[in-house]
């Protein structure tokens, strides 16, 4: 809840200057962040959005959270190396043209790691709770869903973009229905910040 609320407060502040923004953006948790700032659902509700999150990742006890690896590199070589190695992979973010995080369980992080030593690839293992983004927290992502469902979602002028898809956030009644299973996906399939930022510049 900290890191949401302090990029909340600080786009609060610059909006009280004036500046006002037709698209928003965020990475990964950001994403959540960038749906209260567009007014897409009220700042209490965002804030137990923040928290069934991190509940559903502290509440499902999975035997291998799994562990997260950053290579330095673009896409296509990322993706080349994933299927070299043989490893059950997961390209989890692809964060710049030089940076791309891959996600697995741990023992296959640690093989992939071995494996890129071995080809001078610089790379290093993250120091987070899970394997962010990847199969490995799908109960999390399923348990997450669940506890969202009563949250109202509502339509706004400000366009959000996922980071999964690389469209927006629906602001039709009907699709808004579709937010939970939208964030469910979110915290299961890659962020391509890369594409999305290129994206939102070409508007």
């Amino acid at each position: 809840p900290s890191i949401f609320i302090s990029s909340f407060a600080l786009y609060d502040l610059l909006a009280s200057m004036g500046l006002r923004a037709d698209y928003m953006i965020g990475h990964s948790l950001g994403e959540i962040t960038a749906l209260a700032a567009a007014d897409k659902l009220a700042f209490r509700e965002a804030l137990t959005l923040i928290e069934q999150r991190g509940y559903a990742f502290h509440d499902e006890q999975l035997d291998d959270p799994g562990k997260m690896i950053s290579l330095m590199t673009s896409l296509q070589p990322a993706q080349e190396l994933v299927e070299e190695s043989g490893l059950e992979l997961s390209i989890a973010n692809v964060n710049s043209p030089t940076q791309v995080i891959v996600a697995g369980s741990s023992k296959t992080i640690e093989q992939f790691k071995e494996f890129l030593d071995d080809k001078e690839v610089t790379n290093k293992i993250l120091f987070v709770s899970h394997a962010f983004h990847s199969p490995v927290v799908a109960p999390v992502a399923e348990r997450f869903r669940e506890r969202i469902q009563h949250l109202s979602f509502r339509s706004s002028s400000t366009r959000v973009m996922m980071n999964h898809t690389g469209s927006f956030y629906p602001n039709g009644a009907r699709d808004l229905k579709k937010v939970p299973d939208l964030l469910q996906e979110q915290i299961l399939q890659t962020v391509n910040f890369q594409d999305s930022i290129l994206k939102l510049h070409d508007k």
